[in-house]
């Protein structure tokens, strides 16, 4: 009930133009603390009077919670088949790298290029170990297909929910991992990244309740993300 009168006073607020709401806000981990911070201040001044509620919330349970009303947007990373029935917004395919321990002895032939980021066929790290994401999380479907799709299925060393230990852990020479452009771009120390032959890719997107009103405030929050993006990514 209380969501309801929130939505309707949004409602409301949008058609008297008066700036004044609520908006919940779903991002994932990681993503969401580099985001809030540069698009929260920009936002306030556009809407000082709007109440933001940020959630910190997984891919799937930010799924969960547009889908049941207690989510006003929520920020994805998800592959085109594991989008639900509700309604999402693509911003932009975002590319998915290997990572190697920075000394990794790779063959002359795929370091003689001046590429940022040399390619590399992913079946050549067949037999080695690699760290990936928990099971549940939704880029590890996205990456078990990228290893089917290189012909093997890969040894798994460590499981975890978070891409700060997958890059620790290459850092320290204990394993190989696939990571989004997004934690590739900070280059972290120790680490070394390589583009895939395939390219393989996921999309970025912004999502919310199907059949349900998207306020202007919420639309403008969008469009900060998506200047945010535009210039960071």
């Amino acid at each position: 009930m209380l969501r309801i009168k929130q939505k309707t006073y949004t409602l409301i607020a949008d058609m008297a133009d008066t700036h004044r709401g609520f908006l919940s806000v779903g991002m994932t981990p990681g993503r969401g603390s580099d985001m809030f911070p540069y698009v929260y201040p920009k936002f306030h001044d556009m809407y000082p009077d709007f109440t933001i509620e940020p959630r910190e919330l997984s891919v799937r349970k930010q799924q969960e919670a547009i889908h049941k009303g207690e989510l006003d947007i929520g920020f994805v990373t998800i592959s085109e088949q594991q989008k639900t029935n509700d309604e999402y917004i693509d911003m932009f395919d975002e590319e998915i790298f290997l990572a190697l321990p920075e000394q990794y002895p790779l063959p002359d032939e795929y370091l003689q290029t001046d590429a940022q980021y040399p390619e590399v066929p992913l079946s050549l790290f067949r037999y080695e170990p690699f760290v990936m994401m928990y099971k549940e999380s939704t880029i590890r479907k996205t990456v078990d297909q990228i290893f089917h799709d290189a012909g093997f299925s890969p040894t798994v060393l460590f499981e975890t929910s978070n891409n700060a230990t997958i890059l620790s852990m290459v850092s320290a020479k204990m394993a190989c991992a696939l990571i989004p452009y997004h934690y590739v771009k900070k280059q972290p120390e120790g680490v070394r990244f390589y583009s895939l032959t395939t390219h393989p890719s996921w999309k970025v997107c912004v999502s919310y309740q199907k059949n349900t009103y998207l306020s202007k405030a919420a639309k403008d929050f969008i469009q900060l993300v998506d200047d945010y993006w535009e210039h960071g990514k």
